[in-house]
């Protein structure tokens, strides 16, 4: 089972790119899991954007079998740097992810921001590459700026 694990805070062209993310992995995902939490960077609370309906609607006939909104509410509190919070909120997403479609020995994860957008092959690469070592494998990607 792969699970594509997905931080998203709905600004910008977010909506685009996890489309986009998705059309690229379809067939070889075989549940999304997009975390969102309910506090923005700096810590201000913000209204939920999505819901599992909202994000099949958004992607359609891209959807994989499975698809999770998983809803981390973290309280705001003085003085946690914003990384600090950006980690706990998806470490907590992370959690619940295997919570729910962890199978043992059979689970590959990708963690990434909706704008990282592995190539397939690749990805299927390095499902085959960890399995065969026992290993993570990492992505590394070429910074870039883009207009949607």
């Amino acid at each position: 089972m792969l699970i594509d694990v997905v931080p998203y805070c709905g600004i910008g062209a977010e909506p685009d790119l996890l489309r986009l993310r998705a059309e690229e992995l379809q067939g070889i995902v075989d549940a999304l899991v997009v975390i969102e939490g309910s506090h923005t960077y700096q810590g201000a609370p913000r209204e939920q954007m999505l819901t599992s309906n909202g994000i099949r609607n958004l992607l359609g006939r891209i959807a994989p079998p499975f698809v999770e909104h998983v809803l981390v509410r973290i309280p705001h509190q003085p003085g946690v740097r914003p990384l600090t919070r950006d980690d706990a909120q998806r470490d907590a997403g992370l959690q619940q992810a295997l919570d729910r479609f962890f199978e043992e020995g059979e689970t590959f994860l990708l963690l990434g921001d909706v704008d990282e957008i592995p190539r397939a092959e690749l990805v299927l690469s390095a499902m085959q590459r960890a399995a065969a070592h026992d290993t993570m494998v990492r992505f590394v990607q070429r910074q870039f700026w883009y207009y949607l």
